[in-house]
């Protein structure tokens, strides 16, 4: 099987991204971004608009709060890593300790996975 394809995240909706219950959206957005199903353990993968009702809205409600959390913040938090990098980066290595070299090399790899 293969991989499918990244989207170019350059093309995404412009934040700020806003949640209202379960849905998605951005004023500057043609269409509603995405909208959070109803938690399903199925043999299918469908799509089930969840119920006020639902013992599960909660942690539906929540996580669509959570991914526009991530998308608002992403290039603010990437933007802290850089600086952060970039501030050990200027250190001489001798003064670096062991801890910190291993500090730097998780941040640059976050730093390079937040850029694919």
């Amino acid at each position: 099987m293969t991989k499918p394809s990244q989207p170019d995240t350059d093309s995404s909706t412009p934040i700020p991204w806003e949640v209202e219950g379960t849905l998605i959206w951005a004023p500057d957005a043609k269409a509603n971004i995405a909208q959070v199903s109803e938690l399903r353990t199925d043999d299918y993968v469908g799509f089930t608009p969840p119920s006020i009702s639902s013992p599960d809205f909660h942690e539906i409600a929540a996580n669509a709060a959570f991914i526009v959390r991530a998308v608002n913040n992403h290039a603010k938090l990437l933007a802290a890593l850089e600086a952060v990098a970039d501030s050990f980066g200027r250190k001489l290595d001798a003064t670096l300790t062991a801890d910190e070299v291993e500090a730097l090399t998780q941040v640059a790899a976050v730093i390079e996975e937040a850029k694919k």
